[in-house]
């Protein structure tokens, strides 16, 4: 988990059990990666089914479709990665974002 500290709950040499709140991250920046990976995944996938329509109305052949969506193809680890990150950082009993 990456990200910029906002607040410390915690004192230098603190002792800490588990799940003490430890730091607060501002979350602003994993946010923002995760908009844009929807982004990309959402463009992605208008561009696959419109590639899908013209294939079904034999406007492309299959080749040019194929090709089409080779180009278009991208793994989901971004936005899924981004996803878990995010997630991680409300849920983690020791550190939660804003």
């Amino acid at each position: 988990m990456s990200g910029r500290i906002r607040k410390f709950a915690v004192l230098l040499g603190q002792e800490v059990k588990s799940g003490d709140l430890v730091a607060r991250l501002d979350a602003q920046e994993i946010k923002a990666r995760l908009e844009q990976a929807q982004a990309g995944l959402n463009r992605r996938t208008a561009i696959s089914s419109g590639a899908s329509a013209l294939f079904e109305q034999q406007a492309l052949t299959r080749s040019e479709f194929e090709a089409a969506e080779s180009r278009n193809a991208w793994p989901g680890a971004p936005l899924a990665e981004t996803q878990a990150m995010l997630g991680t950082s409300k849920s983690a009993p020791r550190l939660t974002a804003w």
